[in-house]
């Protein structure tokens, strides 16, 4: 009988162990995950999503911009900046995350992006939901993402080289005398004044030599 009573206990004792693991199981399970959404290539919209199967408390939305090829920083700066900056996240846009039920998401539009003064180049954007870790998430794993944005460079248009300072040509004489050209020629001269010719003398005509008188002998 005791050693009957003794398998009772042990079978117990294993299924209360099972049900405790089975809660811790179950516990783990049932957390929330927050896990960060950009658009590619990077835009104004930021946001995040409750992907677990509870709520979830408020919490913090950091991006950092690094211009490639950079270790840090080199993006440009734009009024309204400073409604993001947190000093518990230096050099950070920081967005206040509100709590999120089991599926909910939440969006929020960068209010500065429009006023960036961008240079041609390409941006890397680093996204890092729940970054103070206030939030027990079921996968801390994928708190993380990244997206990036290039700025071309602006295709100029050259302006047209000033046409060189010419003398008035002179009018076009016809190549060809044909039967349009002729006609104009005709009323061209007719439309002049007649210039008086100069008068031309005939060259003087030598005088033919005179013939000595021949005087009659006399008788």
């Amino acid at each position: 009988m005791a050693k009957h009573l003794f398998r009772s206990l042990l079978a117990v004792a294993g299924l209360s162990a099972a049900a405790a693991l089975a809660a811790g199981a179950g516990q783990a399970l049932a957390q929330p995950d927050l896990v960060p959404q950009l658009n590619f290539p990077m835009n104004a919209s930021v946001g995040v999503q409750n992907a677990g199967t509870t709520a979830a408390g408020p919490s913090h939305l950091t991006i950092n911009c690094t211009k490639f090829g950079k270790a840090d920083g080199g993006c440009p700066e734009a009024p309204g900046m400073g409604a993001y900056v947190d000093p518990a996240f230096p050099n950070r846009a920081v967005i206040d995350v509100p709590a999120l039920e089991p599926g909910e998401s939440f969006s929020h539009n960068l209010s500065f992006w429009n006023a960036i003064p961008w240079t041609p180049g390409t941006y890397v954007f680093d996204a890092e939901v729940d970054a103070g870790g206030d939030v027990a998430e079921s996968n801390e794993t994928n708190n993380s993402a990244q997206s990036s944005y290039t700025e071309l460079p602006a295709v100029g248009v050259a302006p047209p080289a000033p046409l060189p300072l010419t003398a008035q040509p002179a009018a076009a004489r016809p190549s060809r005398l044909d039967s349009a050209n002729i006609f104009q020629l005709r009323r061209l001269r007719g439309s002049e004044e007649p210039k008086p010719r100069p008068l031309r003398l005939a060259p003087k005509q030598p005088e033919a030599p005179k013939r000595p008188l021949l005087r009659r002998p006399a008788d």
